[in-house]
């Protein structure tokens, strides 16, 4: 596990972890926090008893956060969610954000500069991609791309370093815009593509991992990534041409 990187603990929350946090690590958690070394690196507000934490929860302890996972659940009525979010902002700008719904992604957008982010259940329309250029912070984005055209504003981020794409549907979608420069890492879960071409020209492209793509049967465009250092095909049955591995 290297720093950035999600784990995955109690309860299905996540945490990004930290090269400071060692190799031994104790986690404990609940449905509304997850903790580490004793202090809550997870929150989410979608549970019952999350924006009480939050309420009542001290400038260190929302300092602390690493994540939060916030639209999938109306907040409780007489809580003034917008609030706490500003307040959290403050302490915590670069926090990083789980984000469902299309509602709920402009409203965080605007408050916070995260260096994660992901968007479940969300389709990306225009408005939404402009606020996602304008975070340039942003280093980590999980995101859908079964829509039409909802890649393009990739382009605008040009220091993005990771991505994960699930439900890819390259037709719909379609590729990935040439020169991410910074783009060290592409995840891609269960997509729709039967060859690799839709992975345009990515000068820095070290990583690829590709889970579930069962249309995927020609890898030969790997051919256009010199540069790339791990290559995992997981439940990619239809793979079974591999000479284009000799040339990298």
């Amino acid at each position: 596990v290297r720093d950035g990187e999600v784990i995955m603990g109690p309860q299905n929350l996540w945490f990004p972890y930290r090269s400071a946090d060692g190799r031994s690590l104790k986690v404990t958690g609940d449905k509304v926090r997850m903790t580490l070394a004793g202090k809550t690196v997870t929150l989410s507000l979608d549970k019952d008893g999350g924006w009480e934490w939050l309420k009542k929860a001290t400038p260190e302890q929302m300092a602390s956060l690493r994540l939060v996972m916030v639209g999938a659940k109306e907040p409780p009525e007489g809580v003034d969610a917008e609030a706490l979010l500003k307040r959290l902002a403050g302490e915590n700008p670069a926090v990083g954000l789980l984000v469902s719904g299309a509602d709920a992604l402009p409203v965080v957008l605007r408050l916070f500069d995260p260096h994660w982010l992901g968007c479940r259940d969300v389709t990306l329309e225009k408005e939404h991609s402009a606020a996602l250029v304008a975070e340039k912070q942003l280093r980590t984005l999980v995101t859908e791309a079964d829509e039409k055209d909802n890649l393009a504003f990739l382009a605008g981020l040009p220091g993005l370093e990771t991505l994960f794409l699930t439900t890819w549907d390259v037709e719909k979608a379609g590729p990935l815009p040439d020169g991410l420069a910074n783009l060290r890492s592409l995840v891609v879960f269960r997509g729709k593509m039967k060859d690799l071409s839709c992975l345009g020209k990515q000068p820095g492209l070290e990583e690829l991992n590709l889970m579930a793509e069962k249309p995927l049967t020609d890898i030969s465009a790997l051919a256009n990534h010199p540069h790339l250092k791990t290559l995992c095909l997981r439940s990619c049955e239809g793979v079974t041409d591999l000479a284009v591995l000799e040339k990298l």
